[in-house]
C-alpha cells in the first residue's frame, strides 16, 4: 500500500486498485483486470503503487496484457496508460528527484524506463535488462537497479540520457531491493549474506552472513538495519563502517515474505495471519 498522509491506495494481485481516506472510507476503486482481462500471470501480481501529487502509478506487468498505468488520485480515472513489455515482473515503481522535477523508475526484464507521471512518456532509458523480482532503489540522483549484479546509474533529464557508474556482479540482490543508509547501501544475496557497499564507488565494505530464508527487503535507520526472515525469524542488525553485528532478535514465528514498514517509532510487519506493531515500552 500507499499513502500521502491523507488517502490510501492498495493494489491487490487481482489488480484492483483501491483508494480510501484515513477513515477506512472507499474513494474510488478500479478493477484492472475486467478493463483488461489478459492482464495476469501464473503468480499473481505483486507491485506496489505509487503516488506522484495527483497521480497513482500502477505497475501492471506480466505475460500477456502488460501496461503501466497513471490515475487520477481524485477519482481513479485513466490519465495515461503506456504498453510495457511482456514477461512477469514483480518489480515497483520508485520515485526520482533531480531539484522540482520528479519521475518515475519503471523496472523490467529489459531495463529501466524513467517516464514523466503526468504524461507517461519516457524520458530516458537503461536497455542492459534487470531483474523482475527485486526493485531498483534511488539514492539522490543515483538509481541502484538489479542488473548484472547491480549497477549504479545517474540520469541526466536535461540530456535525455544517464551515465554508468559502476557495476559489480558480487552485489545483486535475492529477491529483496536494496536499503540505503547515509553514504552506504545494503544488499541481502540469494544465499542470505548481507553486503555493506559505498553508493558512490560500489566498493565493498563488509559482508556478514544472515538466517535466512528471506523474501522481503532490509529497512535501515542510521545506525541499525531490520529484517524478517520467511520462518518469522526478525534480525536487527547494527551498522558500522567495520562490520555488522547482530545486536537483536524476535522470533515471531509466521510466516512473513513482506517488507516492513515504519510509522511514529514503530515498525509494523505483515505476516500470513496477523499485522504486527513492534515499539519501545
Amino acid at each position: 500500500m500507499v499513502s500521502n498522509g491523507k488517502l490510501i491506495v492498495a493494489q491487490f494481485s487481482s489488480n484492483d486498485v483501491f483508494c480510501l481516506d484515513l477513515q477506512g472510507n472507499l474513494k474510488w476503486l478500479r478493477g484492472l483486470t475486467f478493463d483488461y482481462p489478459n492482464a495476469a500471470n501464473g503468480l499473481g501480481m505483486s507491485s506496489s503503487p505509487l503516488i506522484i501529487d495527483d497521480v497513482v502509478i500502477a505497475q501492471v506487468e506480466n505475460d500477456a496484457e502488460s501496461f503501466t498505468t497513471g490515475l487520477s488520485l481524485t477519482d481513479g480515472k485513466t490519465i495515461w496508460k503506456k504498453d510495457r513489455p511482456k514477461g512477469a515482473n514483480w518489480t515497483s515503481p520508485a520515485i526520482l528527484k533531480n531539484g522540482k522535477l520528479k519521475s518515475v523508475v519503471l523496472q523490467s526484464m529489459k531495463g529501466i524506463s524513467v517516464i514523466n507521471p503526468k504524461t507517461g512518456n519516457e524520458l530516458w532509458n537503461y536497455q542492459e535488462g534487470a531483474s523482475t523480482i527485486p526493485s531498483s532503489t534511488v539514492s539522490g540522483e543515483i538509481i541502484l537497479v538489479p542488473s548484472n549484479g547491480l549497477t549504479a546509474v545517474k540520469g541526466i533529464n536535461q540530456l535525455n540520457s544517464h551515465t554508468q557508474l559502476w557495476r559489480d556482479n558480487k552485489l545483486g540482490p535475492g529477491t529483496g531491493s536494496p536499503a540505503i543508509s547515509g553514504k552506504n547501501m545494503y544488499v541481502i544475496n540469494k544465499a542470505n549474506v548481507l553486503s555493506a557497499a559505498d553508493i558512490n564507488t560500489g566498493e565493498i565494505l563488509w559482508r556478514m552472513r544472515i538466517k535466512g530464508p528471506i523474501s522481503g527487503s532490509p529497512i535501515t535507520t542510521d545506525s541499525h538495519l531490520f529484517v524478517f526472515n520467511e520462518e518469522g525469524l526478525g534480525q536487527i542488525i547494527k551498522l558500522d563502517e567495520e562490520g555488522g553485528e547482530t545486536v537483536h532478535t524476535i522470533d515471531l514465528a509466521q510466516t512473513i515474505l513482506c517488507t516492513p514498514a515504519v510509522s511514529d517509532n514503530s515498525v509494523f510487519i505483515r505476516s500470513d495471519k496477523n499485522l504486527w506493531k513492534l515499539s519501545a515500552k
